[in-house]
């Protein structure tokens, strides 16, 4: 049934203009949170805290195997660690794609023309398309605004109330009253 569907719209399909593909690309990975950078510190300790045990044991005289049934890790991680010479470092990956990856064109041009509000970027986004969240949209403006977001400093409105102002009626509490307040 799709082959026979699929057979009917594929001379259409042809016509269609083929999508240029994005000229921006990332080079870098997206910032993480702090407490993903946290959890990923404190897992890499770990790793760094097997890593020496794993070679205090070998150096010892144990067998890998040993060492293997004792600390519950891999034969493949205690082999790689009993023998490397210094504590394994992965290498800079290329970033994954990201859900923002194919509407970067549309936000790099709305930043151009100076939108730096990320729920209406967010919202543009869902109109096209779009079905991440509005927090990945802040996490990557947050990056390229070009500054601190313009505050407005509100002033309290003056009392319009003249009693207030000049009321001399409430006398001071006395300082019997004033003892119970502290």
């Amino acid at each position: 049934m799709v082959e026979r569907w699929l057979a009917r719209v594929h001379p259409r399909l042809k016509l269609l203009p083929a999508v240029a593909p994005s000229s921006i690309r990332r080079v870098t990975p997206y910032p993480r949170a702090p407490s993903e950078m946290l959890a990923r510190a404190a897992a890499r300790g770990r790793w760094e805290a097997a890593y020496d045990d794993v070679r205090r044991r070998h150096a010892e005289g144990h067998s890998l195997r040993r060492i293997n049934r004792e600390t519950g890790l891999a034969r493949a991680t205690v082999r790689k660690y009993a023998f490397a010479a210094s504590f394994p470092r992965n290498g800079m990956r290329e970033p994954k794609p990201s859900m923002l990856d194919p509407y970067l064109w549309h936000l790099h041009g709305r930043l151009d023309e100076g939108c730096e509000n990320a729920e209406q970027l967010w919202r543009e986004l869902q109109g096209i398309g779009f079905a991440g969240t509005s927090k990945q949209v802040h996490r990557w403006l947050s990056e390229r605004r070009a500054g601190l977001a313009g505050t407005t400093i509100r002033s309290s409105p003056a009392p319009t109330d003249t009693r207030v102002l000049t009321s001399t009626a409430s006398p001071l509490a006395s300082s019997k009253q004033l003892s119970w307040y502290l």
